[in-house]
């Protein structure tokens, strides 16, 4: 059974909502409206998001880089390499992912094989979560960093059509491994569902949002229903249900198609920074791992991973360290 630990992002400084020039004054008041006050924006490429994430990896974690078998990078937003940063001996798409190459070298990953997903969107770590667990899983690799990165075109709107939340640049990594380590909180990743329909792909969700709504609410009861029955646990026994960050009322359809209580669903993140693309699940998961609620092994989590056409529900269970633990550790080794 495979386990993450070690999580680690980064996100870029934020800006209110309000009075931003990026978002027009209606869809200001609209996403307010919803619980949402703040998005995160960086002058710098998605690139460099990922050369800083995985330095605040290295910096943090204490496996052995060099050891790290494979890193899989999720992301959309691969076109992100000026053009002033472009290698002109090579083609354009090369040289996108040499930028990449360079990242992972100048990090100690310089013999990891790289793997890149990109086609989930928002949806990207559900599905790399899978990859990265089932290559483990068969042995493949005895471990893999995943590392989720998007940053929004400086052309392009940040809402979240038709306005349910509002994009976050940001970077995300975890490591995906055959046995938990010592003294560390860790995930064992008990069960992987999900749901796919680029037939949605068809359906203009501005001009039909209910019925694109009603896609949508199918598609997130359908995972969750295969979640439960494929591992014979129903919602009450789940601590907390980790999904990207929408608005509020979005939240409550979470609630109802899952049986989580709407408490139990967690939403400390949506006004700070809204929806962080794919990294949503990993920034929640981190920042409830660094708070004061006391983890029990044994806990059961769930994660919703939710793309343009992709649901993936990824059913976790607690081990190692208490909460309190880990931070103890963390000051003794002078990393608080």
């Amino acid at each position: 059974m495979p386990f993450i630990s070690d999580i680690t992002y980064v996100l870029p400084e934020t800006r209110l909502i309000e009075g931003a020039p990026e978002i027009d004054l209606d869809h200001q008041t609209l996403l307010t409206s919803i619980g949402l006050h703040s998005f995160a924006i960086t002058s710098g490429t998605a690139p460099e998001l990922l050369g800083e994430c995985i330095q605040k990896f290295c910096q943090s974690t204490t496996f052995n880089v060099a050891d790290i078998e494979a890193v899989m990078i999720a992301t959309h937003s691969f076109w992100d390499v000026p053009e002033a940063d472009m290698d002109a001996n090579v083609h354009k798409t090369a040289s996108m992912r040499n930028k990449h190459y360079k990242v992972l070298n100048q990090n100690g990953l310089g013999s990891a094989v790289p793997i890149g997903l990109f086609l989930g969107g928002s949806g990207n770590f559900g599905l790399a979560l899978t990859t990265a667990s089932n290559m483990v899983e068969t042995r493949q690799f005895n471990s893999i960093l995943v590392a989720c990165i998007d940053r929004c075109p400086k052309d392009e709107s940040r809402l979240v059509p038709p306005g349910v939340s509002v994009l976050s640049d940001s970077a995300a990594c975890c490591l995906i491994t055959v046995a938990p380590q010592p003294e560390k909180i860790a995930y064992a990743i008990e069960h992987l569902s999900h749901v796919g329909k680029p037939k949605l792909v068809d359906i203009n969700a501005q001009e039909n949002f209910i019925g694109y709504l009603a896609e949508v609410a199918d598609s997130i009861a359908t995972v969750f229903k295969k979640t439960f029955e494929a591992t014979a646990i129903d919602s009450s026994q789940v601590k907390m249900l980790f999904t990207n960050n929408y608005g509020l009322n979005t939240m409550r359809v979470f609630a109802h198609k899952s049986g989580v209580p709407i408490n139990r669903i967690y939403t400390d993140n949506i006004a700070r920074f809204g929806h962080a693309f794919s990294a949503d699940n990993l920034i929640n998961l981190k920042d409830y791992e660094d708070s004061g609620d006391q983890k029990v092994s044994g806990d059961r989590l769930l994660l919703l991973s939710t793309g343009p056409v992709t649901w993936t529900a990824a059913l976790l269970r607690v081990t190692g360290a208490t909460a309190k633990d880990e931070l103890e550790r963390k000051a003794a080794h002078g990393k608080c």
